[in-house]
C-alpha cells in the first residue's frame, strides 16, 4: 500500500501505445454492437409491420363474415 510508484512510465512510449490500441478497439466494439442494436431494430420493426398487416387482415376477414352472418340472418328474419 504504501508502494510509491513513479508516474513517468505512464508516459512512455509503450505505454502510450497501448492507451491508443485499447481506445481504438472499445471505439470499434461500441461501433459494432450500436450498428448491431440499429439493425435489429429495423428487422423487428419489419416484423412488427408484418404482423400488424397480418393482423388487420384478419380483422377485415372477421369483419366480413360478421356482415355476411347478418344479411344472412335478417334475410330470415324477414
Amino acid at each position: 500500500m504504501n508502494l510509491h510508484i513513479d508516474n513517468s512510465h505512464e508516459l512512455s512510449r509503450d505505454a502510450m501505445l497501448e492507451k491508443i490500441i485499447l481506445l481504438t478497439v472499445s471505439y470499434f466494439c461500441v461501433g459494432t454492437e450500436l450498428r448491431f442494436l440499429n439493425n435489429n431494430s429495423s428487422q423487428n420493426d419489419d416484423k412488427i409491420e408484418a404482423m400488424n398487416k397480418t393482423l388487420k387482415d384478419k380483422l377485415q376477414d372477421v369483419e366480413k363474415e360478421k356482415r355476411k352472418k347478418k344479411e344472412l340472418s335478417e334475410m330470415w328474419h324477414a
